[in-house]
């Protein structure tokens, strides 16, 4: 699913331990119409997907300390997806054929 094919209603949640890399997507994407919420980490995005029912969209770095993005795909394929329907996506300046496909299972 294209994120330009999802309803405008949908809130986008961004994961990233980078400031500037942070304000930079959440800038990108809010010019797109959606609305946005920024986390800093990976415990901060799970409380956000936990208290915002309207996220339907996460998008997470994958190198962050303390809990990757590999993780914390994990953690809402566990805690959330059985619920509700959340599109991930993820985000590297460091990849290589086995972190996407860890990302993809």
């Amino acid at each position: 699913m294209a994120i330009g094919n999802l309803s405008k209603g949908c809130t986008i949640l961004i994961v990233d331990d980078d400031p500037a890399c942070l304000d930079e997507y959440c800038d990108a994407i809010e010019n797109l119409g959606y609305k946005v919420i920024p986390a800093k980490s990976a415990p901060d995005a799970l409380k956000q997907i936990a208290e915002s029912p309207e996220i339907g969209v996460v998008i997470t770095d994958l190198e962050m300390p303390a809990m990757d993005g590999i993780s914390l795909l994990s953690e809402i394929s566990n805690r959330f997806s059985p619920h509700r329907p959340i599109v991930t996506l993820a985000l590297t300046g460091h990849s290589s054929l086995q972190i996407a496909t860890k990302a993809m299972q």
